[in-house]
């Protein structure tokens, strides 16, 4: 990869603000922990996230390479998805960035020339002493890779199966994410939220964000009726 490609596949994929302590844990303690350490130096060098979407992989990584790049060490998020559909020499020279965290990679599974080069790349970060954290839908020891080479690399890290969380966990983190928004959400409100709409998270959190705007637009406190009537739910 030239310097010039490498620069604007940097500035393409700045990594948001978004910390460790935004991330709510349920049953994924272990796995934040371990991404906490992997961002630190500490710990396997690679490491596997996966699980279906919504459950947190990709914020995992931005708070990884976030906090990497705090500490004033080179990082870098990748999202396969934005990128495959181009040349796979787009991943040469990536072993220069010392933290590096790669998403989406089911999108590549049975692409050989995408397979080859994503091979290559962790030979290369291995051999440079890096740091390598790669997250899909499924576990790597179920994926039908093209290459069996590149199955076994996945799966000799450090893997972590990601799940939701209850309803019991995702009340408690509306009620924490309307909070820090500066607005209260009610139990009984959250509750609500959750029995109407989509169960993924993501979903959720979009539907604070608008409910937080509408509040402040209309001044109004968060009740059922308001929240009702804001989002069009029965």
């Amino acid at each position: 990869m030239t310097e010039t490609a490498k620069q604007l596949t940097l500035a393409l994929f700045e990594v948001p603000r978004i910390d460790f302590a935004d991330y709510f844990l349920g049953a994924n303690r272990e796995a934040a922990t371990a991404a906490a350490n992997w961002a630190d130096g500490r710990g396997h060098w690679c490491l596997g996230l996966w699980g279906e979407p919504g459950v947190g992989k990709t914020h995992l990584l931005h708070a990884a390479v976030r906090c990497a790049h705090v500490q004033g060490v080179a990082a870098m998020y990748l999202p396969l998805r934005e990128i495959a559909a181009g040349d796979p020499a787009l991943l040469e020279g990536l072993e220069s960035v010392a933290v590096l965290a790669i998403d989406d990679c089911d999108v590549i599974v049975q692409i050989p020339a995408w397979e080859e080069a994503m091979f290559a790349l962790y030979n290369r970060v291995a051999a440079a002493g890096g740091r390598l954290a790669l997250a899909m839908r499924r576990a790597p020891a179920t994926a039908d890779f093209y290459l069996p080479d590149l199955k076994s690399r996945f799966t000799a890290g450090l893997n972590y199966h990601l799940v939701d969380l209850n309803d019991v966990d995702k009340q408690a983190a509306l009620c924490a994410i309307a909070n820090r928004r500066g607005i209260t959400l009610s139990p009984s409100v959250a509750n609500y939220l959750l029995s109407r709409l989509p169960r993924s998270m993501h979903a959720l959190v979009d539907a604070v964000a608008i409910l937080d705007r509408a509040s402040l637009s209309a001044a109004r406190h968060l009740t059922i009726p308001f929240v009702r009537e804001v989002l069009g739910l029965s």
